[in-house]
């Protein structure tokens, strides 16, 4: 693997990691919240703001950039759709969050939210760019086209 590659592939699952501590940070904080008996509505409105600042617009570029790379492959297809599924039950899911009535309701969705972003993670570093690597995709060229689809508020749906 090139030392560019090897660098943007690096960058990528720093940047997947990063995500999910913040993600299972934010989380944690509604679950800490139920959990004392204490009203989670600060913890609610710090994880809806990463989902609707962070996560869903990551997922947003992806879809304009990774994806349609990975899509031209045929053995990759079905992976790149249901990762797109993935990314769809995620919105939905943070539409619940955001509308969840009572404790248990949004204790539940946030833990869905974090299960769910973790199994997905777990395919796009696992599955997804070690095929990639394999297929010799630029690398840093997608990755260019993700930062500068986020940079410009280009990843909006």
């Amino acid at each position: 693997m090139a030392h560019g590659d090897r660098s943007a592939l690096q960058a990528i699952l720093d940047h997947h990691a990063a995500l999910a501590r913040e993600l299972d940070e934010r989380v944690a904080q509604v679950l800490s919240a139920a959990r004392e008996g204490v009203d989670p509505e600060l913890g609610r409105a710090a994880l809806t703001t990463f989902l609707a600042d962070e996560l869903l617009p990551h997922a947003a570029a992806e879809e304009q950039s990774l994806y349609p790379a990975a899509a031209a492959d045929p053995t990759l297809e079905s992976l790149v759709l249901a990762m797109i599924d993935e990314h769809r039950a995620l919105a939905h899911r943070v539409d619940q969050l955001d509308t969840a009535l009572d404790s248990t309701t949004l204790v539940a969705t946030a833990a869905e939210i974090r299960a769910l972003f973790a199994v997905h993670l777990h395919k796009e570093n696992e599955y997804l760019l070690p095929a990639f690597i394999h297929a010799g995709v630029d690398l840093p060229a997608l990755l260019h086209d993700t930062h500068h689809l986020l940079a410009h508020g280009q990843h909006v749906r």
